[in-house]
């Protein structure tokens, strides 16, 4: 015992630790009685948590009592040299390793050198550096090689023409079509639309069928050799082939030969009437194989940059598709910006961005918090259960709704709902997707895909239609449920996984039981003793792994531990509330009125509006019944790097169908179909089907895919060879288009749309982690798909499919923001202890003798500030000495009558203690005090309230207006009829006129175009060739329409001619015959009761006016205003039969603009990213020493410069953040200044044919071109005149609008404002004098002589201001610290941006060559921006794109549909053919005059309220009639600059009468500047005046008196 004594006291112990304990025991798991000497030295040995635990405490008194007594020492003081000892690292949980602030050291622990350690982390620092180093520079190389690679293309290839020709093929005819080529191996890509039939009833047709029915046969032929290709034969229809619509067949043919000479094109009929059809061909089309190699490249590229994340998968996306369109246009079919722009699935896109503007508003309510909550009720804090819920509501919704809008609607709920219960957000939503897309498959309009099937004409003729498609496809979709909840479940067993961390509780018990079981691990040998404290810690060990099982069990079933559920539900139900019920109620409504309409669209008979329109018809609603004043922050929360991720995927997904990839895949399923036999041909079809379109739509978009596979599938079911059920089949394609989406992240819509929302909430799933769960669940969606269609559509075929007699629906439904506010400028604050002096007087105004009772009774009655006054102190002293008895009676006197401080002006001014004052220059209190009576308050307020309610019926009436016209009138589908008359016959055409009144009749074909018809004397016209049409009815014949043949009528691209006939009957015949000695072939349309130009010009006009009013007096936000009138055109149209389609409004974008102007957004918002706005802002303040006109022309000048060859819009996006950057600085109004700027660059961009859009569309037109008129002319002619304009402009500002320059401050300086009111409160004094005795006379005097001094100093200070926009004696001082403030904040990406804009303003440059002119402006800054994006290398694009002015180009767009709509209507037209006639009704020596007063008055004027690019694009035509017609004999020349001055400077008249007007506003409107409509036409509209009367004087004495052209 002594030496277990000794060896104790020798053992340097260890302080106890003050970790918190576990829970203690009501048991000791050890006695006293069984311990030893030895097993207190094992316990001694134990780490400290283990020694000190309540369990173990036995020990601890066993050792206090028997050794640590004996030396009176306790066991927590013996703090000797002591060691700590470190356990080894534990793998399993490395953060325990992490958080340890206590090490131990064990005995041999090895002792780590900090230099050495320091050393080694170093070199791996730096060679980690080196490795991301290299993986950068990598990356980059890769990245600018395909941008290199791409641009090259687009500079060298032009864009390729598809010209679609007429023709006609008469019985026993062989018509030639010489081929001028130069290639021995020829390869032809052939497309014919006539009278033939169709692919599918071709493939009924068993061989005898098809060798009896009449064919027209095309082949290829050397016509020198004989040698011929392989010939193609298609079938014909039996109808009379003069009134068919026509069907479409494409084919390749190859001729191989020994010389390139003679190659023709061959066609001949076995057909007993003549054939007419329109055909187009390609010479060397891309090689399928070597296509297909191209499209797997591209296809891998992009799924390398996305799975490995080396970009952003938008930037992925953008890169690959746009080297695809390279690609392409390497193989010679580079696409045009219009075929470009009709790839993209507008319906879709449509569909996505409206529900994003509904979900984003109805997040503002707190809806999507308060459901979170209520889910987190009903399902009590349970994980699986909510989990259940979500997966099923999203499930269900999606069986009805498209799967993108259940999605959108669905995600913020999700995500919310896991950041109250603290689980992750990614499983979750990665789950309800998968359910969104298994639901979307159970009906034809729950996904893509499945809408694509059902719209097939032939899957509707082979009877599938809304019920059987759902019956078949429901219990196959309630099995795949059922595998997906289950193999969900499996995948997600531990449940933390889906926790965003382990729960503490748990946490802190592994950590005990961790420590413990080391401590066993680490006891040295299998001694009794040692055994002893082994049980011990066992029973422990065992104690607390039975607690963590009760915890982990009770953890994976609930979210929320029981006993914390009830208080954490009501803090959650107290915080997250409904924030706005009635954004809630409007938000209702307009999502009630969207789903309402998207389950009808089921209903065939009510199908009028797509999905998209729905949606956007919605999003309208709600904005309208929101009433915000601006869409910019709403528009801030649409997810725009999902809708451009998708448009680039459209864009590659047709490259690659054109590069053959889609078209390999659906040839290679057919291929393996027809190779098995008949008996298991229907199994394997099914199989094939399934899986090849299902691990086909997990890497390729299910979209594209589909359309292609439909037709492999409707090819298969009618082939008769072959005998297979068509619905079987289209159920497997369904399945497997529609499933395979779920197995990679872009396979589906929904799946991108939700990892888009996720990440705007901060939530980000990649690629691989979505692969990881949706590729396995995939692949079982296909194993029970198969099982179930192997089940029910193979063994049981015969008893449960049965062929269904074919009949065809007809469905031409298809996808449609007196309280004044007091700011600085009139509202004076101070305070009495800041009062500020003016400066004191050397001298005494006043000497004492001079004072009197009477001036003392004046003096009293000063307001406090003048006694104040340092120039009064003799007389304030003197009064001060005078007072006693007469100060009692002046009291009394002051009782009695009104004095000056009974002035409410004045009253105003006394001190107030505490108080601060505020005092207005031109309102009284009395003022105030009536303005701000509760009467009047109350009035203003119920003013406000009708007010409101007039607006909002006016709005709410529009809105039901558009949206009743389109749910009730179907949408115009013009077809085109090709026929044909021979010579010397009368074509008869019976037309169903009833209840008609008119008639419009369009003919395309090989004629003259009115221009040119025009052009011709009688004796030219005599001679030609015509084709003559006429009506006849039972009782009358119409006057007969002449059309001039063309010369060539083989062969020919055709023209469009219209004409309307008036009708009294009800039967007619239209009837037509020519003069030609040969077939005439053209196509044929007509439509009743046109609509009447008068009408329609009422209409218009009518439409104009809405807008102006809607946007003048900012009813609404002008965005909105345009949407709305914009869509009330659309009705109008809609009301008389010319409803357009969902493509055909598409094409009505000016795209090029629109694309233009969001690229040089994207380069501007990087740019600004670099601080060099605010450099060139305190440059140009430095530059300009603070002198406020020269920094104004200055900025003024370089924008017109640069609008010369930049595009005016560009130069406005780059100009503007430097403009109001810089009138911050020098406290100047940012708005006049900008509307300055916008003015001068619509002038700079006058001058050449690239600087104005109106200019790019006059300088294109082919009549113009072959006027000569070409860029040097251009520029030399109009840079004249632009000059005499910039001139006059900078005169008429200066000296006629702004000659007082405070207008162009924000706000008077404080100096001057401070010494007016001083002024203000000295005159006041002095007209308050109550009489003209002696003494006051001397006081008034006083006062005089101190207003006339305050005057000069005012007068002098209002000099130098008006001088300077900064005071001369602070300038250097504010130049110093803005210098030191406003720096360069990145420099490389200032010459990255460098480099883009540099290479954008080249190309531009070079767009006036016209053999470099292969790329135009908006493919040009497009370039520039990819170019941008990819050097900036952003990992999220998405900030740059909320910096884009989203609202300007939505304005832009609703601007185009509206001015397009107006054409329709007619007023254009009407405007043209008017100034037409004016023409010729003047003497023919002052013709040219007139004609150029009206063109450039008209245009001007019509440009200041029209955007001028429409009604350019109409005046061109209106100007090239004119200067073509012989009849007026005018030079054409000067007519064009009448056009281009009218149309580019009109547009400074108003905000919206030029793009550039528009943009700026946009710009200063993000900055917090506002200008409304009102204030620019203020300024512009004077102006713009003024630049029509300087214009007019130039053409005139150039034109008609120089006769310069």
């Amino acid at each position: 015992m002594d030496k277990l004594v000794k060896r104790v006291k020798e053992w340097k112990g260890v302080s106890r630790n003050q970790d918190q304990e576990l829970s203690r025991s009501q048991y000791s798991l050890v006695s006293t009685g069984e311990l030893t000497a030895e097993a207190l030295q094992v316990w001694l040995k134990l780490p400290k948590k283990i020694k000190y635990d309540p369990d173990l405490e036995p020990f601890q008194k066993k050792y206090e009592n028997e050794i640590a007594k004996s030396d009176s020492i306790p066991l927590e003081q013996q703090n000797g040299n002591r060691e700590t000892k470190r356990l080894p690292s534990v793998k399993s949980a490395p953060h325990l390793n992490n958080n340890r602030e206590e090490k131990e050291k064990c005995p041999d622990a090895v002792e780590i050198h900090p230099q050495k350690d320091n050393c080694l982390g170093e070199k791996s620092s730096e060679r980690q550096s080196k490795i991301q180093c290299a993986r950068h520079y990598i990356k980059m190389s890769f990245l600018l090689a395909c941008w290199v690679f791409f641009t090259l293309v687009f500079l060298m290839y032009n864009e390729k023409e598809h010209i679609v020709r007429n023709s006609n093929l008469n019985p026993g005819e062989i018509k030639t079509y010489s081929l001028n080529v130069s290639k021995t191996d020829l390869a032809v890509f052939l497309r014919l639309k006539g009278p033939f039939v169709s692919e599918q009833t071709k493939n009924k047709m068993n061989a005898s069928e098809f060798d009896a029915t009449q064919k027209m046969t095309v082949w290829l032929e050397q016509l020198s050799t004989g040698l011929i290709s392989e010939q193609w034969p298609i079938p014909l229809q039996e109808a009379d082939f003069d009134f068919i619509a026509g069907e479409t067949r494409s084919s390749v043919l190859k001729l191989s030969a020994k010389n390139a000479s003679d190659m023709a094109l061959r066609m001949k009929t076995t057909s007993n009437q003549s054939a007419p059809f329109s055909i187009t061909y390609t010479i060397d089309p891309i090689d399928p194989t070597t296509g297909v190699i191209y499209a797997c490249a591209l296809l891998c590229g992009l799924y390398v940059l996305i799975i490995f994340e080396v970009v952003n998968r938008t930037m992925a996306a953008v890169i690959i598709a746009t080297t695809a369109l390279g690609v392409i246009s390497m193989l010679g079919e580079r696409p045009s910006l219009p075929e470009l722009i009709s790839w993209l699935d507008v319906e879709t896109l449509l569909l996505l961005f409206s529900m994003m503007i509904l979900v984003a508003i109805m997040a503002e309510t707190g809806m999507f918090d308060f459901l979170a909550v209520y889910t987190f009720e009903v399902t009590k804090g349970k994980l699986w259960p909510l989990i259940t819920v979500l997966c099923a509501i999203t499930a269900f919704l999606s069986t009805f709704l498209d799967n993108v809008t259940t999605v959108l609607l669905m995600t913020p709920v999700t995500i919310r709902l896991c950041e109250v219960m603290d689980m992750d957000p990614v499983p979750i939503l990665m789950s309800m997707v998968l359910f969104s897309n298994i639901g979307g498959t159970a009906t034809p309009v729950g996904d893509p895909p499945n809408v694509i099937i059902a719209s097939n004409k032939a899957v509707v003729q082979a009877g599938i239609n809304f019920t059987n498609f759902t019956m078949h496809m429901t219990l196959g979709i309630v099995l795949v449920c059922v595998q997906t909840y289950f193999q969900l479940r499996f995948i997600y067993r531990d449940t933390n996984k889906l926790r965003l961390n382990v729960p503490r509780d748990i946490q802190d018990l592994r950590h005990q039981i961790s420590i413990w079981r080391r401590a066993i691990e680490s006891l040295p040998h299998l001694s009794k003793d040692t055994h002893v404290v082994r049980e011990r810690l066992e029973k422990k060990m065992r104690k607390l792994t039975a607690r963590l099982e009760v915890m982990v069990k009770e953890s994976s079933k609930r979210v929320c531990p029981k006993d914390t559920f009830h208080t954490t539900l009501m803090q959650l139900k107290d915080k997250y509330k409904i924030r706005d019920k009635l954004l809630l109620l409007k938000s209702t409504i307009a999502i009630s009125f969207v789903v309402v309409v998207f389950f009808l669209h089921s209903i065939p008979e009510l199908n009028r509006v797509s999905l998209g329109w729905t949606a956007l018809l919605g999003a309208i609603l709600l904005l309208t019944l929101a009433d915000r004043e601006d869409l910019e922050p709403i528009l801030h929360r649409v997810e725009w790097s999902t809708l451009l991720f998708f448009a680039a995927l459209f864009i590659l997904m047709e490259a690659l169908t054109k590069l053959g990839l889609i078209e390999f895949i659906g040839g290679l399923t057919e291929a393996l179909i027809l190779k098995v036999d008949e008996s298991a041909r229907l199994a394997v079809a099914l199989i094939l089907l399934l899986w090849v379109s299902g691990v086909s739509s997990a890497f390729v978009d299910n979209i594209p895919l589909t359309t292609m596979m439909v037709r492999v599938v409707t090819a298969l079911g009618s082939n008769p060879a072959l005998n297979l059920p068509i619905q079987p089949l289209i159920w497997a394609l369904s399945f497997g288009a529609c499933l395979g989406g779920n197995g990679t992240l872009i396979g589906a819509s929904a799946n991108v749309v939700c990892a888009g929302v996720a990440e705007q909430h901060g939530y980000r799933f990649t690629f691989m982690q979505f692969f990881k769960v949706g590729f396995p669940v995939m692949i079982g969606h296909l194993v029970v798909a198969t099982a179930y269609l192997l089940l029910f559509s193979f063994w049981f075929s015969r008893r449960l499919y049965t062929y269904v007699q074919a009949h065809l629906l007809l469905n031409n439904t298809s996808n449609s923001d007196i309280a004044k506010c007091l700011t600085m400028d009139n509202l004076w604050c101070h305070k009495k202890s800041q009062n500020r002096e003016l400066n004191r007087s050397t001298y005494s105004l006043v000497s004492c003798g001079d004072v009197t009772a009477d001036t003392l009774q004046s003096w009293n009655e000063l307001p406090e500030e003048i006694k104040k006054d340092p120039s009064l102190d003799q007389i304030r002293q003197k009064c001060e000495e005078l007072g006693g008895d007469l100060n009692q009676t002046l009291n009394g006197s002051r009782k009695a009558k009104s004095t000056i401080n009974s002035d409410p002006i004045i009253e105003d001014l006394s001190p107030k203690s505490g108080v601060e004052e505020f005092i207005l220059d031109d309102v009284t209190c009395s003022d105030r005090e009536t303005n701000d009576s509760p009467s009047n308050r109350k009035n203003k307020a119920q003013s406000k309230r009708t007010w409101h309610y007039i607006k909002m019926t006016l709005l709410l009436g529009c809105w039901v207006f558009f949206t009743g016209v389109f749910l009730t009138h179907n949408e115009k589908h013009e077809v085109f009829k090709t026929t044909a008359v021979l010579p010397d016959q009368i074509n008869n055409y019976s037309l169903i006129t009833r209840n008609a009144d008119s008639i419009s009749v369009k003919l395309i074909g090989p004629f003259l175009t009115s221009q040119m018809e025009r052009n011709l004397n009688v004796t030219d016209y005599e001679a030609r060739e015509r084709m003559v049409v006429w009506l006849e009815g039972s009782t009358e014949v119409s006057s007969p329409w002449n059309l001039t043949l063309s010369n060539n009528l083989n062969y020919n691209e055709g023209e469009t001619r219209s004409h309307i006939f008036r009708l009294n009957s009800t039967d007619y015949i239209l009837r037509l015959r020519t003069t030609a000695s040969t077939v005439t072939a053209f196509k044929l349309s007509y439509s009743l009761n046109p609509l009447d130009a008068a009408t329609g010009v009422i209409y218009a006009v009518l439409l104009l006016c809405g807008l102006y009013v809607l946007i003048i007096f900012e009813i609404i936000n002008r965005t909105m205003a345009a949407l709305l009138v914009s869509t009330t055109s659309l009705a109008a149209l809609a009301l008389v039969g010319d409803r357009p389609t969902l493509p055909e409004l598409i094409s009505w974008l000016d795209v090029e603009t629109l694309l233009l102007l969001f690229s040089m957004m994207i380069l501007v918002a990087i740019m600004a990213e670099t601080g060099i706005f605010d450099f060139l802002a305190v440059f140009t303040f430095e530059v300009t020493k603070g002198r406020l006109w020269p920094l104004i022309f200055l900025l003024c000048i370089i924008t017109a410069v640069l609008s010369t060859f930049l595009d005016n819009v560009t130069t406005v996006l780059l100009m503007s953040p430097v403009t109001i950057r810089l009138c911050e600085v020098m406290e100047l109004d940012p708005v006049p200044i900008l509307m300055f700027m916008a003015i001068y660059s619509n002038i700079g961009g006058t001058a050449t044919p690239v600087g104005d859009p109106p200019n790019v569309i006059v300088a294109s037109n082919k009549a113009v071109i072959q006027a000569g008129i070409n860029f040097t002319n251009f520029t030399a002619h109009m840079s004249l005149g632009v000059v005499f304009i910039l001139v006059h402009t900078t005169l008429q500002i200066k000296y006629i609008m702004y000659r007082d320059v405070n207008k162009l401050r924000v706000k008077v300086p404080r100096e001057i404002q401070e010494l007016r009111h001083q002024i203000s409160i000295w005159r006041r004094a002095a007209d308050s004098l109550p009489h003209l005795s002696n003494g006051v006379n001397i006081v008034r005097e006083r006062l005089e002589r101190k207003i006339i001094k305050l005057n000069k100093q005012l007068n002098a200070m209002v000099k130098e201001r008006n001088k300077r926009a900064c005071p001369k004696d602070t300038f250097k001082s504010t130049l110093e610290e803005l210098k030191g403030k406003y720096k360069i904040r990145d420099k490389g990406l200032l010459v990255k941006s460098t480099v883009a804009i540099v290479f954008v303003v080249t190309v531009f440059f070079l767009h006036s060559i016209p053999e470099l002119n292969r790329v135009s402006l908006a493919m040009t800054a497009l370039l520039g921006a990819i170019l941008l994006l990819t050097l900036a290398d952003r990992s999220d694009i998405e900030p740059i794109l909320h910096r884009v002015e989203w609202s300007t180009l939505l304005f832009f767009a609703a601007l185009f549909v509206l001015m397009e709509a107006l054409s329709k209507l007619g007023l254009i037209l009407y405007v043209g053919g008017l100034m037409e006639l004016l023409i010729l009704q003047v003497d023919e020596s002052y013709r040219l005059a007139v004609a150029l007063m009206l063109i450039i008055w008209v245009s001007g004027t019509i440009s200041a309220f029209v955007d001028n690019i429409p009604l350019t694009t109409m005046m061109v035509r209106v100007v090239v009639s004119i200067g073509t017609n012989p009849k007026l004999n005018l030079p054409m020349a000067p007519l064009i600059w009448a056009l281009l001055y009218g149309a580019c400077l009109g547009g400074n008249g108003t905000l919206i009468g030029a793009s550039a007007n528009v943009v700026c506003a946009g710009v200063a409107e993000q900055h917090g500047y506002k200008f409304t409509f009102v204030k620019f036409f203020k300024v512009g509209f004077p102006i713009m005046i003024g630049h029509l009367v300087v214009c007019s004087l130039y053409l005139l004495v150039c034109h008609c008196v120089f006769e310069w052209h």
